[in-house]
């Protein structure tokens, strides 16, 4: 028993001789030459821009300047950052940016899930198929704090209207809140076992709303984490969802049918027939007067949702990934799924009223984008956030 107690000793005083060495030099900056991740024990290292650096227990965070305080974090489950300590001086590539032309963020070699934009245009975030949330600096591209709480993979993202708060909904069903500004976990919702395939906030940020791939829509407080009223129950499943920025309705695909809801009542307002390929996205007009699906089927639908019926028909030739309104809702931006074809990544912009391209957004030089999961237009109808195999922010037309 005395040997094992001796034993258990020098392992603890070992991992904490260790703990304190990489604290210390974490600290003064010493793994500046450092390029990628390095597990060490239960730590991560890494070099950011500047030639600063944060670890964490089981975290990481970037910054410019760390402190002491900002450094360590018990983690028992997935990484979780500590606090963001900087944002370091802010650059502004988008401004020279030509029109058509993006800027791709560096550092993704993860697909993802699920993407937003502020309010403002100045912030991003990003879910990764990992499990890391990442937040990202619009401006210049650049990474400013990565969260790793989920132990499955992030499928949709959302942000407060005052940027102070985000939302991440996994495969596993977790829905999860954070703050941005200290790299922190706020609030851990209620479990619900199936895949969040959509999440959001309503305008007052009072509220966070998730639908879920089983078929359940809910409302929650955002203040106790708890449900609000009856779950709504959609037969088939949902394969893609939209709500209203009031939060007040949701748009809900399952296989070629469209059903519009009322959250406050949990009862369907009305259901939009057309399709016959399975829809695989939807969005809402900012005013809630109008409604976009795109189908595998490559057609795109623009519904009068005060009508229920389609106003207009939009044919491409590929299957529609993702799809979202311009502000004034007159355009569209479409993008590409990839079938596996080896396609060349390539958004439409779409004249809503002529039913025609007016534009095409592609990389240049010319390379596969891929699979088109996701699409944000900013408020101001000048960026689209879109990612696939990876995240890229475009200077629209």
């Amino acid at each position: 028993m005395l040997v094992d107690m001796r034993r258990s000793w020098r392992q603890t005083k070992t991992k904490l001789l260790r703990a304190w060495s990489l604290l210390r030099l974490a600290v003064s900056g010493s793994y500046a030459g450092q390029r990628s991740w390095k597990k060490r024990g239960r730590y991560l290292r890494r070099a950011l821009p500047g030639g600063s650096l944060v670890l964490l227990w089981g975290g990481i965070c970037a910054g410019t300047e760390p402190e002491p305080g900002d450094v360590v974090q018990r983690s028992t489950t997935r990484p979780v950052a500590a606090r963001c300590p900087g944002e370091g001086p802010a650059k502004d590539l988008i401004s020279s940016l030509p029109p058509l032309h993006r800027l791709v963020f560096p550092g993704i070699d993860q697909r993802i899930g699920g993407i937003a934009l502020s309010s403002d245009g100045q912030w991003g975030v990003s879910g990764d198929l990992d499990g890391v949330l990442r937040w990202w600096r619009i401006s210049d591209t650049s990474e400013v704090c990565r969260f790793g709480g989920h132990s499955s993979a992030i499928l949709s993202v959302a942000i407060s209207p005052d940027s102070r708060s985000l939302l991440s909904g996994s495969q596993s069903g977790v829905l999860q809140m954070w703050d941005p500004r200290h790299g922190q976990e706020v609030r851990r919702f209620a479990g619900h076992p199936s895949a969040v395939r959509q999440v959001a906030f309503a305008s007052d940020g009072r509220q966070a709303l998730s639908a879920h791939e089983d078929g359940e829509i809910l409302r929650w407080d955002v203040d106790s984490g708890l449900s609000l009223g009856s779950a709504i129950r959609v037969k088939g499943g949902i394969r893609a969802a939209a709500f209203s920025s009031d939060g007040r309705v949701a748009l809900v695909a399952a296989g070629p049918l469209l059903t519009l809801w009322d959250l406050e009542s949990s009862q369907p307002i009305r259901r939009f027939r057309g399709h016959r390929g399975s829809i695989t996205s939807v969005a809402l007009s900012t005013d809630g007067r109008w409604a976009l699906s795109g189908s595998r089927d490559g057609r795109i639908k623009v519904w009068r949702l005060t009508a229920g019926r389609a106003y207009r028909e939009m044919r491409g030739a590929e299957p529609v990934g993702a799809i979202a309104f311009f502000p004034d809702a007159r355009r569209a931006l479409s993008g590409i799924m990839d079938m596996g074809d080896n396609i060349f990544g390539e958004l439409h912009v779409w004249d809503v009223e002529e039913g025609q391209v007016a534009a095409r957004l592609t990389s240049a030089p010319p390379e596969v984008i891929g699979d088109v999961t996701s699409i944000v237009i900013s408020s101001d109808g000048r960026l689209a956030l879109t990612s696939g195999g990876g995240l890229s922010v475009w200077k629209l037309p």
